[in-house]
């Protein structure tokens, strides 16, 4: 079952890196939010650091964010 990014616990999101998956990996497993417009949020150097770093849960946590309102590529 695939499990959108944002739904991690705190020790799926840390555990990752231990695993050795990479950036596509991670994003076919655990899909950056419907909501969220960056290309490439889970990409561990070029996404979200915000939902990266586990604090963001739901939209309202992405108020204010400047890809907001974009469409994504």
């Amino acid at each position: 079952m695939i499990k959108p990014f944002h739904e991690l616990t705190d020790d799926e999101r840390l555990s990752l890196p231990s695993h050795g998956y990479t950036n596509d990996e991670i994003a076919e497993m655990y899909p950056q939010p419907e909501w969220c417009r960056h290309t490439n949020a889970t990409y561990q150097e070029l996404g979200c650091w915000g939902l990266l770093a586990g604090n963001i849960k739901s939209l309202t946590d992405c108020i204010g964010c400047p890809y907001e309102g974009k469409s994504r590529l």
